[in-house]
């Protein structure tokens, strides 16, 4: 009977056991799964990867930075009067471009005037700057051209070097326009003075421009130099306009043309082409008095 009994307690003491510990497991075993969880929480794969810190495209692009085609486009030329269409655009541009014209007014609305025809004091002003504005060292040996006038150092120059003459009184004729021709004589004795070649063969003496006999005798040996260098090309009609006045337009396509055939490893614009000319230059109705009256010389003063 007492061994019942004590059966009886130990397993009443059993099962109240189990029922005080069944709580406690289920409470651990929250516990873990809640351990497990916050385990898992704490692997932050988000932070880890971070792939918009990582990446930055905006930062490692930059296009804007790398690209900067601003800086690489070629500036247009400043005047109203000059288009990219003209025939003679490419010319203006290497005349501007290396300083050897500037404008015939400034501004916003600044002109080069193309069709104007080019003076004398013009010209050389312009061979001036092509030789470098060298220092002057003579006298001014012609009357009408002023100590203040923007020439009269080109002018020396020109005249020191043979390169120019005066009309045989004393003056230069700085503000007459220059012809064609004129302009190739002066153009051929300053290669002359660089010690340019300019032999001329047989074949290339042979002009057939319809208008060859227009050409002055002073002129002829260095037209024939210009048209067989190319430096001074016909017209429509296979004309040569040799006593037609030489546009500011006519003379930039020239000098570039000579520093083409002296120079061909230079950077320059494509040539452009005289036939190409929308409007004839303007003639003069007599031949410039400083080439005609000098009939002494072999090769007038130009």
């Amino acid at each position: 009977m007492k061994s019942k009994a004590l059966k009886l307690v130990v397993r009443t003491f059993i099962l109240c056991l189990l029922l005080v510990m069944l709580p406690c497991a289920a409470a651990f075993a929250a516990d873990d799964a809640t351990a497990t969880d916050t385990t898992t929480t704490t692997e932050t794969p988000a932070d880890t990867e971070t792939p918009a810190d990582t990446e930055t495209p905006a930062d490692t692009e930059t296009p804007a930075d790398t690209e900067e085609p601003t800086d690489t486009e070629e500036p247009a030329l400043p005047f109203t009067d000059v288009a990219d269409t003209d025939w003679f655009y490419s010319a203006v541009k290497y005349v501007y471009d290396n300083s050897l014209f500037s404008g015939t007014t400034t501004g916003e609305n600044a002109t080069f005037s193309p069709q104007v025809a080019m003076t004398r004091g013009m010209l050389v002003t312009v061979l001036y700057r092509l030789e470098g504005t060298p220092e002057v060292t003579g006298e001014n040996p012609f009357t009408d051209v002023a100590d203040d006038a923007y020439y009269k150092d080109a002018v020396i120059w020109a005249a020191t070097n043979e390169i120019v003459g005066g009309s045989g009184d004393g003056t230069y004729n700085p503000d007459s326009n220059i012809t064609r021709q004129d302009f190739a004589t002066i153009l051929y004795r300053y290669a002359q003075l660089k010690e340019y070649d300019v032999t001329v063969t047989e074949e290339q003496q042979e002009l057939t421009y319809a208008d060859a006999d227009d050409i002055s005798e002073y002129a002829l040996n260095a037209v024939q130099w210009a048209t067989a260098k190319e430096i001074l090309t016909g017209k429509a009609g296979e004309m040569l306009d040799p006593v037609g006045n030489a546009t500011r337009a006519e003379v930039a396509a020239m000098l570039m043309r000579f520093n083409e055939a002296y120079n061909p490893t230079a950077e320059n614009p494509t040539t452009p082409d005289d036939t190409e000319t929308p409007a004839t230059p303007e003639e003069p109705t007599t031949p410039e008095t400083p080439e005609t009256e000098t009939p002494a010389e072999t090769e007038p003063a130009a």
